[in-house]
């Protein structure tokens, strides 16, 4: 009883915290995370109140030794007992308890508390060398065209159900949002199958088919290929009927008519964060996203012949601007012969934050490679 109520106290605690520091609809989706840490200190503190702690991890003394966790047979250690063994052990364990608290709540509410703009007083990131202005357009000088993809949510991105939405360069075509069914992951980029109309989409970790109109299902796999590790970017590749998909260290082809899986080692070291396919070269085009702040801006894109997988890569001009401390979502769509890169983030730090989301849509001519912002404003036609 004593070690579920030191658990109960420790995560009120942590609940608390967290709704002063972040906010309450954050604390509710964080505190349950850190559980298995409290649990972990709630034992201890419960040991070192009685005076008696059992020995469940064996830690290692030397390299053939690993540390292991004990579940049965496990030996007790009483402090009247052996009071210089038991404090090496708690003070061992709990060393353990505070690194697993350490990496968690780094990962999970450091980010939050980043304000916009926290970075730009380092001289290091002042000294880079900007990017030269970016040539704009308005829509009235394309023909009409809209872009499916992720709607962010107003809340975390990964709250349920999803949404997607067809967007123009003014943003959400009014009326054609749809909530899509998705489990514990948020969607990332959709592939549409122009001849069946069906869409294909990545979440966080899984890749599939929007099943039913309005539910994601996923699609494993085959057995026998690599494990599909952070689907990064999806494309239809419409004269094969194959889609082209891409992870850490990983590249497929997906047949749905035959629901047969190609490996494609010769795509796998490519980090790709869109990819969109072009009818007219019969070329798949892919933008490398900076990820983790290596880089500024979006500098090159690769174009890989669809018929042999051969890339060649060729500069951008200028380069795309790329938010650093944001997780975009991409989508990369060809329309009337140019790419049209739609960026979307939420005004925040990383990890699907609250607030309002930004758009910002660019066209990159496929031939000379060149980029012009779309701004804002009436399209042509309307």
């Amino acid at each position: 009883m004593a070690f579920w109520l030191t658990t109960l106290l420790i995560e009120l605690v942590l609940f608390v915290a967290l709704t002063i520091l972040i906010s309450l609809e954050e604390a509710k989706v964080l505190t349950p995370l850190m559980l298995l840490p409290a649990m972990w200190l709630a034992r201890l503190l419960v040991a070192r109140r009685r005076g008696r702690i059992t020995r469940r991890l064996r830690f290692a003394r030397g390299l053939g030794m690993p540390t292991t966790l004990a579940i049965t047979g496990v030996e007790v250690i009483e402090r009247e007992r052996d009071r210089w063994g038991f404090f090496a052990y708690f003070v061992t364990e709990g060393a353990f308890c505070l690194v697993l608290w350490a990496l968690m709540l780094g990962n999970m509410v450091v980010p939050h508390l980043t304000p916009p703009g926290a970075f730009t007083g380092d001289p290091r990131l002042e000294a880079e060398p900007t990017s030269p202005p970016m040539p704009t357009l308005t829509a009235a000088a394309l023909p009409s065209f809209d872009i499916i993809a992720v709607h962010p949510s107003p809340e975390r991105r990964h709250t349920q159900p999803a949404r997607i939405a067809r967007f123009s360069a003014t943003g959400p075509l009014e009326g054609s949002e749809r909530l899509i069914e998705v489990d514990a992951y948020p969607l990332r980029q959709l592939a549409r199958d122009p001849a069946r109309e069906l869409l294909y989409a990545t979440t966080l970790h899984r890749f599939g088919r929007i099943a039913d109109g309005d539910r994601f299902e996923e699609i494993p796999v085959a057995e026998g290929l690599p494990a599909l590790s952070w689907p990064s970017a999806l494309a239809f590749d419409q004269k094969r009927r194959r889609l082209i998909l891409m992870g850490r260290g990983v590249a497929y082809a997906y047949y749905p008519d035959e629901r047969r899986w190609e490996d494609l080692p010769p795509l796998a070291d490519l980090d790709l964060a869109v990819l969109a396919y072009l009818p007219a070269g019969d070329t798949l085009v892919g933008l490398e996203a900076p990820f983790g702040g290596r880089s500024p801006a979006i500098t090159e894109a690769v174009a890989i012949d669809a018929r042999d997988l051969t890339t060649r890569r060729h500069p951008l001009t200028p380069p795309i601007p790329h938010d650093r401390r944001a997780d975009p979502l991409y989508q990369l769509r060809e329309t009337n012969g140019d790419l049209v890169l739609l960026v979307i983030h939420t005004a925040g730090p990383p990890s699907g934050v609250t607030g309002p989301f930004e758009q910002r849509m660019v066209r990159i001519d496929p031939v000379k490679w060149q980029v012009a912002r779309i701004m804002e404003g009436p399209e042509k036609g309307q």
